[in-house]
């Protein structure tokens, strides 16, 4: 009679074990189709006569990306207190990637123009790719504006 509770009480705990260790990876298991994109690389961001233009680089699986969620936050740069600094950014836009607005440059890259912002600010900006299926890649490191050039590309 030991022997079988003892059996037992072990299978009990080599279940719980292998139930709690699993693969070691933390959330619900996605299959290949809709694995999570890799975020976007390289945002710069330019001010000019016409806004901010934002350029990036599409991950290695760009052909992933059907949108990109475009995140912006502002700053008075007219304060000394910095107005904004600690706020969290918000989504200015999302674009599917055959937008018109979205330009294709060179092998991987993309340039947007933000019409909107204001001359006495400055801007920092983030770029979220998302697949077909809604997976969105962790927002990429902020760019944020510098001084206003001529160019207006």
């Amino acid at each position: 009679m030991m022997r079988k509770s003892g059996r037992l009480l072990l299978l009990i705990l080599l279940g719980a074990a292998l139930l709690f260790i699993a693969c070691g990876k933390r959330g619900d298991p996605l299959p290949p189709d809709r694995a999570i994109p890799a975020s976007v690389a390289e945002l710069r961001a330019q001010k000019v006569q016409g806004g901010v233009i934002l350029r990036w680089q599409l991950p290695d699986r760009g052909n992933d990306v059907h949108r990109f969620r475009i995140l912006r936050r502002e700053f008075d740069t007219r304060t000394v207190d910095c107005a904004g600094c600690n706020e969290e950014a918000q989504i200015l836009l999302e674009l599917y990637s055959d937008d018109p607005r979205l330009v294709r440059e060179g092998k991987g890259g993309v340039r947007y123009l933000d019409p909107t912002p204001a001359p006495d600010r400055t801007y920092m900006y983030r770029i979220i790719a998302c697949n077909i299926s809604g997976y969105c890649a962790e927002a990429s490191p902020e760019a944020i504006t510098g001084e206003e050039t001529n160019k207006n590309e």
